[in-house]
């Protein structure tokens, strides 16, 4: 049995994005993938950078 709580949860975003993928799949359409999963590649210093220069926020 699932709670009242869980049930009540919103769905992902990403899960919400997959499922349209998927039916495009479903109509033919050549789907490239990247709403979910870990990416291959190695994260831009750049993008490292930027993030350990924003100031804390409290979290």
């Amino acid at each position: 049995m699932i709670s009242r709580k869980a049930c009540d949860m919103p769905p992902f975003i990403v899960m919400e994005i997959l499922e349209r993928a998927q039916a495009m799949e479903r109509e033919g359409k050549d789907i490239i993938h990247l709403e979910i999963g870990m990416p291959d590649f190695e994260t831009p210093q750049a993008v490292k950078d930027a993030g350990c220069a924003v100031p804390p926020t409290g979290f």
